[in-house]
């Protein structure tokens, strides 16, 4: 398992359909990741969970990534997706 902690943003852009871009960037690796913020863990491929990041503003996010060789590559591929949209650093 990896996992990266990354403070969002105030106000996170994400776009309606930010789950999908997340899904097919799920679908290119065996690892599997998702997010936690507090106590709640947030599944990267249901747009109803990633929309709980606009209501997390400010906080920190763990980016957990588990499951295979390639965890690494799909944590930096999520976080990367992230900073693109503005949601954190």
């Amino acid at each position: 398992m990896k996992s990266i902690g990354v403070p969002l943003l105030v106000n996170p852009s994400l776009p309606e359909d930010e789950a999908t871009v997340l899904q097919k960037i799920l679908a290119s690796y065996q690892s599997t990741a998702y997010l936690r913020v507090g106590d709640q863990v947030l599944d990267l491929a249901v747009q109803q969970d990633v929309d709980q990041l606009r209501n997390a503003d400010g906080q920190m996010v763990q980016i957990v990534a588990d499951g295979g060789a390639d965890a690494g590559e799909l944590l930096t591929a999520v976080h990367s997706e992230l900073v693109k949209r503005k949601c954190c650093y």
